[in-house]
């Protein structure tokens, strides 16, 4: 799906903190749109939820709570002749790329609605819509790429193996992004990295695969940039491998110690707002009222979008 970019969805506020000392290669502008960018999708999503009558998450929901990072820092930099596909929370990978929040709310998202069914068909034709985009960009010669995002559940789908080794053999100009979640339980680690790790099967497709903490905008950011600017180059794809951690509900007498140690951490550490949140103050970037200035101007425009598209519904309903 190709969109066009809108600007003031990942725009920064107009006013910021005084700056400290400190260098990073990612300006300032950057940083503060990358961090306004993933608090909006959790407001949007929490809005979304509210639309179609879910106060909270299922257990069997892919919910964006602290996936954030991984889909803004992959998505965020995408051109508008870029095509990105998601099998599982598409709406916020099109808000990032710049669709506009009417156009979201006043159109059916069934994936959004009951994402535990069809799983496997949404990855399929996800991956399949992709590498025939990616197709038609290498053909153009423009520099575009695709990219594909897909959950967990997609590791080990035999349609996501097939689709990496295609990509691979013709060097299409993709970004492959997942979720990996690791357990604290080194029994559950063991078996996951037998089934689940992809670094031998990506190897052998013959393009890198990177895996970076799901928590880190900045770190995810920076990998994506690289593997953005790789495929435009003409050099393959990339598989980016977004990890993060969870405790098993049956672990054991051997893992209770590591067990432990996740437990005495805070929320905070595996957040990736709040994570942001404490760079962004180390550089002298953030305070309170950046925060709040973001937070009451998207409200204006989720509100804005909402009377949109309640007006068009009435219009179209009226005799």
């Amino acid at each position: 799906m190709t969109i066009k970019r809108r600007s003031r969805n990942v725009s920064e506020p107009s006013s910021t903190p005084a700056k400290k000392n400190g260098f990073s290669l990612i300006s300032d502008k950057k940083l503060i749109q990358l961090y306004a960018s993933m608090f909006k999708c959790r407001m949007l999503e929490e809005r979304m939820r509210l639309h179609y009558g879910q106060s909270r998450p299922r257990k069997t929901d892919g919910t964006a709570s602290c996936q954030e990072a991984a889909l803004v820092g992959t998505a965020i930099d995408l051109l508008k002749e870029d095509t990105v596909h998601a099998s599982n929370l598409d709406f916020l990978v099109y808000f990032i790329k710049g669709i506009p929040l009417d156009q979201l709310f006043g159109q059916p998202i069934a994936r959004f609605a009951s994402r535990d069914k069809g799983r496997s068909s949404r990855l399929s034709t996800c991956l399949k819509l992709a590498t025939k985009a990616a197709l038609a960009h290498q053909a153009d010669k423009k520099g575009q790429i695709a990219l594909a995002f897909a959950g967990e559940e997609s590791v080990l789908h035999p349609c996501w193996q097939e689709e990496l080794h295609f990509a691979g053999t013709n060097r299409l100009p993709m970004l492959f992004v997942c979720q990996e979640k690791q357990s604290a339980d080194p029994i559950s680690l063991k078996q996951e990295n037998k089934d689940g790790d992809l670094a031998q099967e990506v190897q052998s497709c013959g393009f890198p695969r990177i895996t970076v903490d799901a928590n880190d905008v900045v770190a995810v950011y920076r990998v994506a940039s690289e593997a953005i600017a790789h495929a435009r180059k003409g050099n393959g794809p990339t598989l980016i491998v977004c990890k993060t951690y969870r405790l098993n509900e049956h672990s054991t007498a051997g893992s209770r110690k590591q067990a432990a140690t996740l437990q005495m951490e805070s929320p905070e550490d595996h957040d990736p707002i709040l994570n942001m949140e404490k760079y962004l103050a180390g550089k002298g970037l953030f305070r309170k009222q950046l925060k709040a200035s973001i937070a009451a101007d998207f409200c204006e425009d989720l509100y804005g979008a909402f009377e949109l598209v309640t007006k068009s519904q009435a219009a179209e309903t009226s005799p």
